[in-house]
C-alpha cells in the first residue's frame, strides 16, 4: 500500500494516471479502479494541507 503522504502529493501535483498504472503494472486504467491505490480520504487531505501546507513534488517525482 502507498503511504497517505505520497498519495496526497501525487493527487495534488503529480500524475495520478501514470502513478497508478506504474503501481498496478498496467498500461491503462480501462479495467482497473483508482481505489486500489488511492485510499486517502478528502478529510485526510484537508488535514494534511492544514498542517503542512500545499505539497510540492521534487522534479522528476510522480
Amino acid at each position: 500500500m502507498v503511504d497517505k503522504e505520497t498519495q496526497i502529493k501525487v493527487l495534488h501535483c503529480g500524475d495520478p494516471l501514470r502513478f497508478v498504472c506504474e503501481i498496478l503494472g498496467v498500461k491503462d486504467m480501462s479495467n482497473q479502479k483508482y481505489d486500489k491505490v488511492f485510499t486517502v480520504s478528502k478529510g485526510e487531505i484537508y488535514k494534511y494541507i492544514s498542517i503542512n501546507g500545499i505539497p510540492v513534488l521534487e522534479r522528476g517525482a510522480l
